[in-house]
């Protein structure tokens, strides 16, 4: 018995390359993530609607393959901090911007990737995945306030307090047992 293939994007013809094309066409355009395509000069080139409701969300509806991206930005500082981004991964640096925005009364965080992709011949542009990590953001808000109160009652409360290792020695002390 012949073993058939099962790995979906293995592309053995014309109409393997056709529904690979149609999954991935699938996956680009419903995957939570804002994925976008500039070009050099910074136009979109393809995006997905998670890119294209962030978009509206910002007040940029409307959007378009073609339009220029730094556009949407809030302001020039802004704008500097999204164009080193794209200048370096056109430069062939991947790297990753953190950003903010304010949806309804929410402030949402995204971090985004920025990767350099090849257009066609001799020509690059910039793939970027935008992630939400509001709640990674806000979760690490939380342990850092909790970390400083935890420090600030261990360091201030009148009882001596210190950590010691198996063998009964001192690695650490707060202050009224210094």
């Amino acid at each position: 018995m012949k073993e058939q293939n099962t790995n979906i994007f293995h592309s053995s013809g014309t109409n393997d390359t056709l529904t690979q094309n149609s999954l991935l066409h699938k996956m680009f355009q419903h995957t939570r993530d804002a994925i976008w395509l500039v070009d050099a000069h910074f136009r979109l080139l393809e995006f997905n609607q998670a890119f294209e409701k962030r978009m509206t969300d910002l007040g940029a509806s409307g959007i378009q393959s073609g339009d220029y991206v730094l556009i949407a930005s809030v302001d020039d500082e802004e704008n500097r901090r999204w164009l080193k981004a794209y200048q370096l991964a056109l430069s062939g640096k991947e790297n990753k911007l953190r950003s903010t925005m304010v949806v309804g009364n929410n402030i949402v965080f995204f971090e985004n990737n920025f990767s350099r992709f090849e257009i066609g011949d001799d020509q690059f542009g910039v793939f970027v995945q935008s992630r939400d990590v509001t709640n990674e953001t806000l979760h690490q808000k939380e342990l850092s306030a909790s970390d400083a109160q935890f420090k600030a009652l261990r360091e201030n409360i009148p009882l001596g307090i210190f950590i010691a290792d198996m063998m009964g020695n001192c690695l650490w002390a707060n202050a009224k047992l210094r």
